[in-house]
Formats: C-alpha cells, sequence, structure tokens
C-alpha cells in the first residue's frame, strides 16, 4: 500500500469528523465491521451467546 498524503483533503476532512464527531472517534477506536452491530444489540440489556448469534444471524464466530 501507498503512503496516505496528510495533507489532502480527504485526510483533513476525516480529522474534523475526528475532532468534532464523538460518534466518529468512537467508531474509529472500536473499528471492525460487526461491533457497533453487536454494541446495538447489547444496548436493551444483557443477551446470551446464543440470543446474540439468533439475533445477527448473517455473522460467524470467525468474525
Amino acid at each position: 500500500m501507498g503512503m496516505v498524503k496528510t495533507s489532502s483533503t480527504i485526510q483533513e476532512n476525516k480529522q474534523f469528523a475526528l475532532d468534532q464527531c464523538p460518534v466518529t472517534h468512537l467508531m474509529e477506536k472500536i473499528g471492525s465491521y460487526w461491533k457497533p452491530i453487536i454494541l446495538w444489540q447489547l444496548s436493551t440489556g444483557h443477551k446470551r451467546y446464543s440470543e446474540l448469534k439468533r439475533a445477527i444471524p448473517a455473522i460467524t464466530e470467525r468474525c
């Protein structure tokens, strides 16, 4: 992969969003595709592992 040009408009916009938006900052920290979906499922309360698997049928254990 090539080097990222830090002075590009895209990088400046990304940095602005990270500085100004707490949701963008949080998503940058927790990353991954499935984590926000799992956190949303857990926001309603505790769930057992099997309940999460039923709630998110497309997820696999390797994710």
